[in-house]
């Protein structure tokens, strides 16, 4: 599981600065706005994110945790897939792959094998990989998530006014 970015929601403070204690209805407030923010973000990356094989898409996913002091919302890769974050996120320089496999495939001779745009089998014993740009998914989906979090802990407070 690859952590992509998490929010949270606090408590709030009285008219003395205080932090304020958070009642029951704050909380299941707090987690019902959090979690309708979590499955519009969700909704967002999976949109945003690189459609190669929407494996890496169908990955992500959110929870909701309650801390001492308010909900944390964590969005997340999870699957086999997960791995593949950082590379998306901070792209990849040139680098050589080699003949992947077990000692036993390495000793009877299994060069990597793929197949070309042009249907051709191609086999080798390594290839040169160009490297990679960094996707911008990640800042896509934020700056389009933005607006939903603001109506969310907008809505929060205005629930703390009449809940207090």
């Amino acid at each position: 599981m690859a952590s992509i970015i998490s929010f949270e929601a606090l408590g709030y403070r009285d008219v003395a600065g205080r932090l304020a204690r958070r009642t029951d209805a704050l909380a299941l407030a707090q987690r019902e706005e959090m979690r309708t923010a979590g499955r519009v973000g969700v909704d967002l990356l999976k949109r945003y994110a690189p459609k190669d094989t929407d494996e890496f898409a169908q990955g992500i996913r959110y929870r909701t945790d309650e801390t001492g002091r308010g909900t944390r919302l964590t969005f997340y890769v999870g699957g086999p897939h997960a791995f593949v974050l950082p590379f998306l996120i901070e792209g990849t320089i040139p680098h050589e792959i080699p003949t992947g496999g077990s000692e036993a495939q390495l000793a009877k001779g299994y060069p990597l094998h793929w197949i070309s745009e042009s249907g051709e089998d191609c086999y080798a014993w390594s290839v040169w990989h160009p490297g990679t740009e960094p996707d911008p998914f990640l800042d896509i989906a934020k700056d389009s998530l933005h607006p939903h979090l603001t109506l969310a802990l907008r809505r929060i407070a205005r629930r703390v006014i009449w809940l207090t």
